[in-house]
């Protein structure tokens, strides 16, 4: 997370129209939400929208019908659930025109 916030910030001070992009580690152990974040792009500025998902014996990791939105993977504002043991990463690219 901090790894993350940091480029975040460093990102911010580029003067040309940037996007950031949520990526995986490609682990087997990724989280449904963060699977389904690969490779999602929202503006410098914009959130992530992150389900939220809640283990249910028997049933395995269900979806809770609430969302996480985050400025990047590891974000301190959200839940545990999608922060803990998190290790995908943040990346950017020129804007999109």
């Amino acid at each position: 997370g901090a790894s993350n916030a940091g480029s975040f910030e460093a990102a911010k001070s580029v003067r040309i129209p940037m996007e950031k992009g949520w990526i995986t580690s490609g682990l087997k152990n990724v989280r449904h939400s963060h699977d389904e974040m690969n490779n999602t792009w929202v503006d410098m500025n914009g959130l992530f929208k992150v389900k939220k998902y809640k283990w249910i014996k028997g049933k395995g990791s269900t979806f809770t019908g609430d969302y996480d939105y985050m400025l990047h993977p590891g974000h301190a504002g959200a839940s545990a659930g999608n922060v803990i043991n998190c290790h995908c990463t943040i990346i950017y690219r020129r804007k999109l025109v």
